[in-house]
């Protein structure tokens, strides 16, 4: 459980480096992480069943997703508010 959310920690970290830097590099990297997570949440769904029994994995793993989610809004946000 705190392994899990030590690399939600870092996949936040690491979104708000980029996003510091260009908000391109964070969309980018946030949409890859999104796409990871939506691959898992609907196509794998004997490991969500697996891992469903396990409550803080599942917390977890949507917490990842809903950061992932969260980077991808704010990136188009502020890339948005440049362009005007």
């Amino acid at each position: 459980m705190v392994g899990n959310l030590v690399v939600n920690g870092v996949l936040l970290l690491v979104l708000y480096g980029l996003y510091s830097w260009t908000p391109w590099a964070s969309l980018v990297v946030a949409l890859l992480s999104s796409f990871a997570f939506a691959q898992v949440l609907i196509f794998d769904k004997e490991f969500v069943d697996q891992i469903a029994s396990q409550g803080g994995d599942y917390f977890s793993l949507l917490l990842g997703a809903g950061i992932s989610l969260a980077g991808v809004i704010v990136s188009i946000m502020r890339l948005m508010d440049k362009t005007t």
